[in-house]
């Protein structure tokens, strides 16, 4: 049972830089694209399946696996979010509203 938490924990880590490593490269090319809602959708498309992916794959049919993994996800989503606004605060710019 913990080898599951443990393994779902790191996968959905895994897949937390995936999606939002993959968000930040996006967001870094959309003002010098000529398309830029079909890179956003795309990238969104990739981001998603890849996630979706991973988890299922490492599920293995546990429920168990696949909250860890979850959790590990909303893990990664929270550290980068708060590392966002520190680097916003240290800018001396107000916080962005999407935060």
């Amino acid at each position: 049972m913990i080898l599951d938490l443990a393994l779902g924990l790191v996968a959905g880590i895994a897949a937390g830089a995936v999606f939002f490593g993959g968000l930040r490269w996006t967001l870094d090319r959309l003002a010098a694209s000529r398309r830029p809602l079909g890179l956003a959708a795309a990238s969104f498309a990739v981001r998603s399946a890849a996630v979706a992916g991973l988890l299922v794959v490492v599920s293995g049919g546990s429920a168990s696996r696949v909250l860890a993994g979850l959790a590990g996800l909303l893990v990664v989503r929270t550290v980068l979010v708060g590392r966002a606004r520190r680097s916003l605060a240290d800018a001396g710019r107000e916080e962005a509203p999407w935060i």
